[in-house]
Protein backbone atom coordinates (compact mmCIF):
# COMPACT_ATOMS: atom_id res chain seq x y z
CA UNK A 1 0.00 0.00 0.00
CA UNK A 2 1.09 3.77 -1.15
CA UNK A 3 -0.03 6.22 0.87
CA UNK A 4 -1.73 9.21 -0.90
CA UNK A 5 -1.47 12.90 0.04
CA UNK A 6 -3.34 15.77 -1.77
CA UNK A 7 -0.69 17.80 -4.04
CA UNK A 8 -2.19 21.24 -2.87
CA UNK A 9 -1.61 20.71 0.44
CA UNK A 10 1.95 19.12 0.14
CA UNK A 11 4.22 21.71 1.38
CA UNK A 12 7.97 20.33 0.50
CA UNK A 13 9.54 19.43 -2.27
CA UNK A 14 8.84 16.20 -3.84
CA UNK A 15 10.86 13.94 -5.14
CA UNK A 16 9.36 13.79 -8.62
CA UNK A 17 10.16 10.08 -9.96
CA UNK A 18 9.80 8.77 -6.34
CA UNK A 19 6.52 10.39 -5.68
CA UNK A 20 4.99 10.85 -8.85
CA UNK A 21 1.52 12.95 -8.92
CA UNK A 22 -2.00 10.82 -9.82
CA UNK A 23 -5.50 11.98 -10.20
CA UNK A 24 -8.41 10.36 -8.54
CA UNK A 25 -11.74 11.88 -9.41
CA UNK A 26 -10.31 15.29 -10.94
CA UNK A 27 -8.19 15.62 -7.40
CA UNK A 28 -4.37 15.31 -8.02
CA UNK A 29 -2.47 13.21 -5.28
CA UNK A 30 1.02 12.27 -4.55
CA UNK A 31 2.20 9.23 -4.14
CA UNK A 32 4.08 8.75 -0.84
CA UNK A 33 6.21 5.87 -2.51
CA UNK A 34 8.81 6.14 0.56
CA UNK A 35 5.92 5.20 2.77
CA UNK A 36 4.93 1.56 0.93
CA UNK A 37 3.94 -0.61 3.56
CA UNK A 38 2.45 -4.01 3.90
CA UNK A 39 -1.50 -3.60 5.15
CA UNK A 40 -3.90 -6.04 5.70
CA UNK A 41 -7.16 -5.40 3.34
CA UNK A 42 -9.47 -5.91 5.92
CA UNK A 43 -7.65 -1.82 7.38
CA UNK A 44 -7.86 -0.40 4.39
CA UNK A 45 -11.49 0.09 4.33
CA UNK A 46 -13.69 0.71 1.19
CA UNK A 47 -12.31 1.21 -2.36
CA UNK A 48 -12.18 4.09 -3.18
CA UNK A 49 -11.00 4.67 -6.56
CA UNK A 50 -8.51 3.33 -8.99
CA UNK A 51 -4.75 4.93 -10.26
CA UNK A 52 -4.32 1.65 -12.32
CA UNK A 53 -3.89 4.61 -15.41
CA UNK A 54 -0.82 5.61 -13.54
CA UNK A 55 0.44 2.19 -13.64
CA UNK A 56 3.98 2.59 -15.27
CA UNK A 57 4.72 5.79 -13.15
CA UNK A 58 3.83 3.52 -9.76
CA UNK A 59 5.95 0.63 -11.22
CA UNK A 60 8.97 3.05 -11.82
CA UNK A 61 9.03 4.61 -8.54
CA UNK A 62 8.68 1.67 -6.67
CA UNK A 63 11.93 0.25 -8.60
CA UNK A 64 13.85 3.60 -7.85
CA UNK A 65 12.83 3.57 -4.19
CA UNK A 66 14.30 -0.48 -4.23
CA UNK A 67 16.83 -0.02 -7.17
CA UNK A 68 17.95 3.36 -6.90
CA UNK A 69 17.66 3.08 -11.17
Amino acid sequence: MIPLVKRAGFTSFPLGLVMPTVEIEGEAYLLMTPQLAGVSQFDLGAHAGSVAAHSRAISAAVEILFRGF
